[in-house]
């Protein structure tokens, strides 16, 4: 799951970058299922999973990338740059 601020620089480098490359989405498609949030139209969600962040990193910010199981469970978080 990708949370995104539609204003961040990182998150329009991110855009170009990964979600309109090919490439990209092949291999996410082939064993995830990609979730982009946009934090101006679900700051709901996006309030959930910085909080997770923040207690794992004591960091925040956007772009964040979450990997997570089905069950919800964490197994990787990643900010960008």
């Amino acid at each position: 799951m990708r949370c995104l601020l539609p204003t961040c620089h990182w998150c329009h480098v991110m855009e170009k970058e990964s979600f309109e490359s090919e490439e990209v989405a092949e291999i996410l498609n082939k064993d995830f299922v990609s979730i982009k949030v946009d934090r101006e139209e679900r700051p709901d969600i996006d309030h959930i999973y910085m909080n997770v962040c923040q207690a794992l990193t004591g960091q925040g910010g956007w772009p964040l990338t979450i990997i997570m199981t089905p069950e919800q469970k964490l197994l990787c978080r990643h900010l960008f740059p």
